[in-house]
């Protein structure tokens, strides 16, 4: 059974941000429309984060966020009737909201801006009240990333736990050995090895004529996600 903050997260993800004849979604698709063939049980059974033959990491928006965001519907009610009569634009609203309810502004991001390894482009504000961190989320939700971005909702989290994206990928050899992504950086028991890292062993393997998967630097057994050969026909 899904969770309140699951289901928020959700309606979210599958909110349609409309179309615009100049951007790219009538050939690449828009985030909305792909994730409107999905019901909340695909994305709860989703890999938290996936890895292709190229080495590209990709973490589930939907778990991320749901790891690391609490409802707060209060102060979002809030919010929708501070904007429901607003012609401005959504980043107006919320400075304009804030500063209403004397919130400090803390961090702005706009997850395209950085390297992030996101399943969607995440833009948040986050803000402190009454002894309390909150984050106005959007979900960029069309194709350009310039526009095509949910109304903002308010959520309680932190800065420090929305900004830290981390995955845990597994080789599949009979050990199953662990590779554990934070901070850009491939660990193994909290350190940095660059052994470990996804593009020494592309390197490394290249050398040795292995082009079809990532191999594992301690058994050789492809990584998760990684295997070509198992594509073919899919």
């Amino acid at each position: 059974m899904p969770t309140q903050l699951q289901q928020r997260i959700y309606e979210m993800l599958t909110t349609s941000t409309g179309r615009h004849m100049l951007d790219s979604g009538d050939y690449y698709g828009r985030n909305w429309e792909k994730n409107q063939t999905r019901s909340i049980e695909d994305f709860i059974a989703e890999p938290v984060a996936t890895l292709d033959e190229y080495g590209s990491l990709d973490i589930s928006v939907f778990h991320h966020l749901n790891s690391c965001l609490f409802l707060a519907p209060e102060l979002d009610a809030e919010y929708v009737e501070f904007t429901k009569s607003s012609e401005a634009g959504h980043l107006e609203d919320i400075a304009d909201f804030l500063e209403s309810i004397s919130a400090t502004a803390t961090a702005s991001v706009n997850t395209y801006n950085h390297d992030s390894a996101l399943s969607q482009v995440l833009q948040y504000q986050c803000f402190e009240v009454c002894g309390g961190e909150y984050i106005a989320l959007q979900i960029h939700q069309g194709a350009d990333v310039r526009g095509g971005y949910t109304r903002p909702v308010i959520f309680a989290g932190s800065f420090e736990d929305i900004a830290y994206e981390s995955a845990r990928i597994y080789c599949t050899g009979q050990e199953r050995h662990p590779y554990d992504w934070s901070g850009g950086e491939w660990l193994s028991d909290g350190e940095y090895s660059r052994e470990l890292q996804i593009h020494h062993l592309i390197e490394e393997a290249r050398k040795v004529g292995v082009t079809e998967y990532v191999p594992c630097y301690q058994c050789g057994a492809p990584l998760e996600g990684t295997d070509s050969r198992q594509k073919v026909g899919a």
